[in-house]
């Protein structure tokens, strides 16, 4: 295959069109250059090794040259703007700055304080598949997939429950920012609701901070009043932590289901105990994760995968091409609920592993454990529609109809 045919290759699997299934680009391109530079000087990984291997190396880390990848229409003042609040953000920092800024809310996302969420979380989840009524169909994806991680994010932040009703289109239309199709218009929508997210945080976080539930805002606040975060900061990673506690989760439900729906049999398994919800839910990660790409830049010059680089340049991991390696997994292009073994990328790994790891996998075993339990069965009712993106893989739409 030529250089040109391998570069056109990987920019079909980046941004799959419509509802196409990405994996036989992947594998494509995994069996014919699982090291590819393009020419452009982007050094692109498909499989396993190499992907684990670059999100951990310390040359490899963040810069904000990674943001041409996902914003190519014009820009304006109010998109200026977000950028320069994305790029402050701990996702595009690098040590000591990401040290420090995500030492400020880590703790709030261990494991015990996770847990400690299941109890809010089960409510939720009852609540919300309470309102799938049965023989009636329904959108899972507006209806159940998003407005879960917007409750318990609300939650987790400590932010008013009565206040969810306005996340929920400022999340729609902010969303747009990791689309691989986003118009001017849908790009200056997006800038337009994150600032008016700024605006609603910043007054919590000043004015309104004596209202505060416990929860990460105040953790962020005592960090402000000790001189460790500025306001800037504080108001960039909440806004991360609402982004990825958010889109993350309610693409994992979205695509999970789907899986399910493709696997004849597996639902009537599932309700008589034949199949475990955590390792189901591990294998809907690795079988079409919902952050399917990451991406570093070079730090400093380095040899990496017999490849020489230099500073500025950006290496892309396709994390979902490296689920599906079948160097690392067995019959890989399988969906098998399961399925033991070694892990999955696709909360990626080394500093910038997922800081909601815990989170979504508590929210996707809750809702999957008691939807089963409810459920006698969960079928499709009408074609899925899928959100275009480059950075994320999710569902707009995926009409269903439950049976009592």
């Amino acid at each position: 295959m030529r250089d040109n045919d391998l570069d056109a290759l990987f920019y079909a699997a980046l941004a799959p069109a419509g509802d196409q299934d990405p994996a036989p680009l992947y594998r494509q391109l995994r069996e014919a250059a699982p090291v590819l530079l393009t020419a452009e000087g982007v050094l692109v990984l498909s499989a396993f090794s190499p992907c684990e291997a670059a999100l951990r190396h310390p040359a490899l880390g963040k810069g904000a040259d990674l943001m041409a990848f996902e914003f190519t229409s014009a820009s304006s003042d109010n998109l200026e703007r977000l950028l320069g609040r994305v790029r402050a953000s701990m996702v595009f920092s690098n040590p000591p700055d990401h040290t420090r800024l995500r030492r400020a809310v880590a703790a709030a996302f261990t494991t015990a304080q996770v847990e400690a969420l299941g109890p809010a979380v089960r409510q939720r989840v009852a609540g919300l598949l309470a309102g799938l009524r049965p023989g009636v169909a329904s959108d899972f994806v507006p209806e159940v997939a998003r407005r879960l991680p917007l409750q318990v994010i609300a939650d987790l932040l400590g932010l008013p429950e009565d206040d969810v009703e306005l996340f929920q289109p400022w999340a729609a239309d902010f969303s747009a920012v990791l689309s691989a199709e986003a118009s001017a218009d849908a790009l200056e929508r997006a800038a337009l609701a994150e600032t008016a997210f700024v605006e609603y945080l910043t007054a919590w976080l000043t004015d309104r901070r004596e209202h505060l539930r416990d929860g990460v805002l105040m953790r962020l606040v005592h960090s402000h009043d000790e001189q460790r975060l500025t306001l800037e900061e504080m108001v960039s990673s909440a806004i991360l932590l609402f982004g990825a506690g958010f889109e993350t989760t309610a693409n994992l439900l979205g695509n999970g289901l789907r899986l399910v729906f493709e696997q004849e049999g597996l639902w009537e398994r599932w309700r008589s105990g034949g199949v475990d919800t955590v390792r189901a839910v591990e294998e809907m990660l690795r079988c079409d994760a919902p952050v399917p790409v990451d991406g570093r830049s070079v730090l400093e010059p380095v040899t990496f995968a017999g490849v020489d680089l230099v500073p500025g340049q950006t290496v892309v991991t396709l994390l979902a091409a490296a689920n599906r390696d079948p160097g690392r997994f067995k019959d890989p292009d399988r969906f098998d609920v399961g399925r033991e073994g070694p892990g999955h990328l696709s909360f990626a790994s080394g500093i910038h592993y997922c800081l909601g790891t815990h989170l979504a996998r508590l929210e996707a075993v809750t809702v999957f454990s008691e939807m089963v339990r409810r459920f006698s069965a969960v079928e499709p009712a009408g074609a899925p529609r899928r959100r275009p993106g480059l950075a994320l893989r999710g569902h707009s739409s995926l009409p269903v109809t439950v049976r009592a």
